[in-house]
């Protein structure tokens, strides 16, 4: 019985936890979505150009990377829109 009780008040601790971060959340999803957003800006841009030299794709991978960094909260680099919030 107590067993059962320490259990549900644990997940009654979880639940609240995620609630009260939602902020946090939604946050870090709004860096990336503009994180996201500037990759496929840069992406396409890339392929409108007739030769793709070997910058352009470092500078995508770079983005990407700070892309991926956003979810984390993570300071997305330069040339990004991670500090809108």
């Amino acid at each position: 019985m107590a067993a059962s009780l320490a259990a549900l008040a644990s997940a009654g601790f979880a639940a609240g936890a995620g609630f009260l971060r939602s902020d946090t959340r939604r946050r870090a999803n709004k860096r990336a979505r503009h994180a996201w957003a500037s990759v496929e800006a840069r992406a396409m841009v890339a392929l409108a150009r007739e030769h793709v030299s070997h910058a352009n794709l470092d500078d995508l991978l770079e983005c990407r990377q700070a892309a991926l960094a956003a979810y984390d909260g993570e300071d997305a680099g330069p040339g990004t829109a991670a500090g809108a919030g």
